[in-house]
Order: structure tokens, then sequence, then C-alpha cells
């Protein structure tokens, strides 16, 4: 499953409390890199993604506009992410299993 690093992290409370084990019957994968995630138990793999250079395009992309320098056609940069692979992760072995949530 992948979800904001927030919502992985209420996901993994959530697998705790269905009785589920992370990462052998649920992988659980965030995406933003929250600080706390990588001290849950197990740790949150997740997508870290450069906020510095989101930024940067932003504001380069901004003032572009406002002096009127737009690039002809559409363009589009896009940031490098990088997949921290923690312990929320693996290989999930194949069980049948029935959850129910009340």
């Amino acid at each position: 499953m992948l979800f904001r690093s927030m919502l992985a992290v209420g996901g993994m409370i959530a697998a705790t409390n269905l009785k589920l084990n992370v990462p052998e019957e649920l992988t659980i994968t965030g995406f933003g890199d929250v600080p706390f995630g990588r001290y849950c138990n197990p740790p949150v793999t997740t997508v870290r993604m450069p906020l510095g250079q989101i930024a940067n395009l932003a504001v380069t992309r901004l003032f572009n506009h406002i002096e009127g320098r737009e690039p002809k056609g559409r363009t589009e940069t896009l940031p490098e992410l990088e997949l921290l692979i923690r312990g929320s992760s693996g290989p999930v072995r194949v069980q049948k299993k029935r959850i129910r949530v009340s």
C-alpha cells in the first residue's frame, strides 16, 4: 500500500490493531518522508521528495511568468525522487486471512 507518509504511519498503527504483521502480511510505503516514520517499528519505507529542488523550480517558473519569459510549448521538469527502503516493505507471503473491521 502506498500512502502519504503521515497516512503510512497511521496505516502501521491500523495494521498493528488488526494484528497484521508488517511487512510479512502487508507492505506499507509512504510518500514524503516525514521524520518520525523512520522511528516506527518497523521503520516506514518512503519516497523522499527534494523539497528544495521543487521550491526552486516553482519560484523560477513564477518569476519567468511574471517577467513574460514563458517557454514556447509545454515543458515539464521533474525532480529526482529517492526511494528509502526501510523495514515496512518486503516480500509478502501469500496467505488467506480474513479481517473483520467493525
